[in-house]
Order: structure tokens, then sequence, then C-alpha cells
């Protein structure tokens, strides 16, 4: 899997991933909390034999900063972009991957 983030202000390389391997980095969220991270995520799927690919929100401060705060977690499947809940204690598909 091949991912590619960015903000306003910070593009983070684009970054090879093996399954089960993770990503991190840290940031702080500006003061008037508008900090907006995009990542470009493709990978080969090998049973359709062809490249699945999207671009999406990874995490905007209005909507995530109050759900995970300093520690948001994603995860990357065959279906989409799953956002860890942790309160709910589960994770919830977010964006599934485009047609």
């Amino acid at each position: 899997m091949t991912i590619h983030c960015k903000s306003k202000d910070d593009d983070l390389g684009e970054h090879n991933i093996h399954f089960n391997e993770n990503y991190t980095w840290r940031f702080h969220d500006n003061i008037d909390q508008t900090t907006l991270f995009w990542c470009k995520i493709g990978y080969w799927d090998n049973k359709a034999g062809k490249l699945v690919m999207g671009s999406f929100d990874i995490y905007k401060s209005s909507r995530d900063n109050p759900v995970c705060a300093f520690n948001c977690i994603r995860y990357v499947k065959t279906d989409g972009i799953y956002f860890y809940i942790p309160s709910a204690e589960k994770a919830r598909l977010i964006y599934p991957w485009p047609k």
C-alpha cells in the first residue's frame, strides 16, 4: 500500500506500508481548529487485478479533535478507511473506496 499525506503546511511524503505495518505522525492542531490532513492511499487488489486508490480527509480538527483528541487511529481495509472511536471501543467505516 502507498500513502501520501499532506496538510496546507506540511507534506509528509509518500510511504510504502506493508500488511499489518503502522504509519504514524505527530502534529498540533492550529489555534482556530482548522487543521486538515488529507491522504492519497492506494493498494493493488490481486483478486480484482487492479489498483484501488482514493483521497481522503484523514484528520479534520473540527470533526476529529472532540472524538479522538491526541490519538486518532485509522485502519485501511479492503472495503475502505475506518476510524477508531475510543468511546465505542470499535472502528467504523467512514470512507468506502471509490468505485
